[in-house]
């Protein structure tokens, strides 16, 4: 009974009260031209953000059946995963953190079939506000290119954890932007791997001051 409450119930449940939580935000986006590109049909690309955006990043996008998510194996990743189907997305399960060969391998397979894969930029977790290289890993292996974007609430809450997750409150005002689209050449070598992985990080972080209510 508990097992059919976890998997079948609370997902629709969950759902519900977070699309009436998140229904009553008043989103302005920064930068609707990127957003229409972001969007396109049949340009597969990889989207990142940093993980304590998370929230609105499951809610904005949702109905894009081409946003492919990587979700733990786990039994906890089980919920994780149903919440995302009833988001409309196409969900692979696998683990950035232990298995991280195998998980690439299913992302690189979604991407070549013209899906777009949404990654957190600090991981699974973190070092928070650090970018890792997945994101230009996937770009460099498939030669699509890969977006950054942003979110911030006038009136949020934000928790103590690693990444200090964020939660809009109802009502709030919310701003979203993205970066331009970057290519990543199949043959770039470590060294601008890592000047792309700084440069990234460094636009996440710009993003987060152009949307910022402070």
């Amino acid at each position: 009974m508990k097992k059919f409450l976890f998997n079948q119930i609370l997902p629709p449940l969950i759902f519900f009260l977070v699309h009436l939580w998140f229904k009553t935000l008043r989103i302005e986006i920064m930068n609707p031209e990127i957003e229409r590109e972001v969007f396109r049909q049949g340009r597969p690309h990889v989207l990142t953000c940093w993980h304590q955006h998370l929230g609105m990043f499951f809610y904005h996008f949702r109905g894009w059946k081409e946003l492919t998510i990587l979700i733990s194996p786990s039994t906890d990743g089980d919920l994780a995963a149903r919440m995302c189907k009833w988001m409309g997305y196409h969900v692979v399960r696998g683990s950035s953190y232990k298995q991280p060969t195998a998980s690439t391998r299913t992302l690189i397979r979604a991407l070549k079939k013209n899906l777009t894969v949404g990654i957190m930029a600090d991981g699974s977790r973190g070092p928070r506000h650090v970018a890792q290289m997945g994101t230009l890993y996937l770009s460099r292996l498939t030669g699509t290119p890969y977006s950054a974007c942003s979110w911030d609430a006038r009136w949020k809450i934000q928790f103590k954890s690693w990444d200090r997750f964020m939660l809009p409150l109802p009502f709030s005002r919310c701003r979203i932007a993205y970066s331009p689209f970057r290519d990543l050449p199949r043959k770039a070598d470590n060294a601008l791997l890592e000047t792309h992985r700084g440069e990234l990080e460094a636009e996440l972080k710009r993003l987060a001051q152009e949307v910022s209510f402070r």
